[in-house]
């Protein structure tokens, strides 16, 4: 979000410039009435007022959602990408842009509405994403998403370039902290994490849910950190990339119409937390965590700079369910 700017005098100096940065009531109102602010001050102010108002046009979604509309939104400008292809870059450069301007610059018009030629899918739900077999813990639920694709729309664009973006929003709870277990996950922050993959264009439904079950008996997650990233596919992360910490994760296919139309399905899977790994007596607040359920928002949009009627197409096929493992 915008934080104002600075500028430079003659020495090249950096000094601010009230031309240059927002207006605002001032603090010491009514003396003077407006100042001007920026920095992270004016940042947050105007990533609340955005959230704000898709609060007040979507009063039913849930904040999960609201976060997850506000980031997914967003794009890298020509500035921040200075010329680069983000699906072309490698993995420490793509890090690397994250690390400095995270996703890019918010736009509210993208986050209210869509367009005929780009439509956004909201789903909420909730999973418990571990329960006890036997004398331990192990992944309980995982959720296939079956998206209501504009398959003939795709197949008969042949050739023409799409976008597939994918935000996946949740809020963790913070491990409560204790020294008396002995176990390796005892530090762990998040209760619970959770990942999302995609169906690639040649998969089939049996070869991705079978992929599937492999990845939920892993116990650990890889921290993101490879200097390369494994079959990227028209990703930006890819599936390694993805693997990072925190509890939004996103990424952006891009490619041919026709292969999109066969990455009709989403998994959402859980990730170890202390919920698995910690026991608590009874009487604790945290008594059994591993029986509760985290909930998500998992929000798609499809965009493309051809005039294809996408949102039309997409929104007559709304109200496909969802299948839990």
């Amino acid at each position: 979000m915008e934080g104002g700017n600075w500028g430079r005098d003659e020495s090249g100096d950096a000094i601010p410039f009230d031309s240059l940065r927002p207006l605002t009531t001032s603090p010491r109102f009514p003396t003077p009435f407006l100042t001007t602010f920026a920095d992270t001050s004016c940042a947050t102010a105007l990533a609340a007022r955005l959230g704000a108002r898709l609060q007040e046009r979507y009063p039913e979604l849930w904040p999960e959602t609201i976060r997850g509309l506000v980031v997914h939104s967003a794009r890298w400008t020509a500035r921040m990408l200075n010329g680069r292809d983000p699906h072309r870059m490698s993995a420490m450069e793509t890090k690397e842009l994250l690390r400095q301007v995270g996703w890019g610059e918010p736009d509210e018009r993208r986050a209210l509405a869509s367009a005929e030629s780009a439509a956004t899918i909201v789903c909420e739900n909730e999973l418990q994403p571990f329960h006890k077999v036997g004398s331990s813990i192990a992944t309980k639920d995982w959720h296939i998403h079956s998206l209501p694709w504009p398959t003939e729309l795709l197949l008969g664009a042949e050739e023409a370039d799409v976008t597939l973006r994918i935000t996946l929003s949740y809020f963790i709870e913070p491990n409560p902290g204790s020294r008396a277990q002995p176990t390796r996950g005892r530090y762990r922050y998040a209760n619970c994490g959770l990942r999302f993959e995609v169906k690639g264009p040649t998969d089939s439904n049996f070869a991705f849910q079978s992929g599937l079950n492999a990845r939920t008996t892993a116990e650990e997650e890889d921290d993101g950190s490879s200097s390369e990233l494994a079959d990227r596919s028209g990703w930006v992360l890819g599936t390694q990339g993805r693997r990072i910490e925190g509890s939004l994760h996103q990424d952006v296919w891009r490619g041919p119409a026709a292969y999109l139309a066969r990455m009709d399905q989403i998994a959402v899977l859980p990730v170890t937390g202390w919920w698995r790994t910690r026991k608590f007596p009874e009487g604790h607040e945290c008594h059994d965590c591993h029986e509760r359920r985290i909930r998500y928002s998992l929000i798609v949009s499809m965009e493309s700079e051809t005039n294809l009627p996408i949102y039309s197409t997409i929104s007559t096929l709304i109200g496909v369910p969802v299948e839990a493992m």
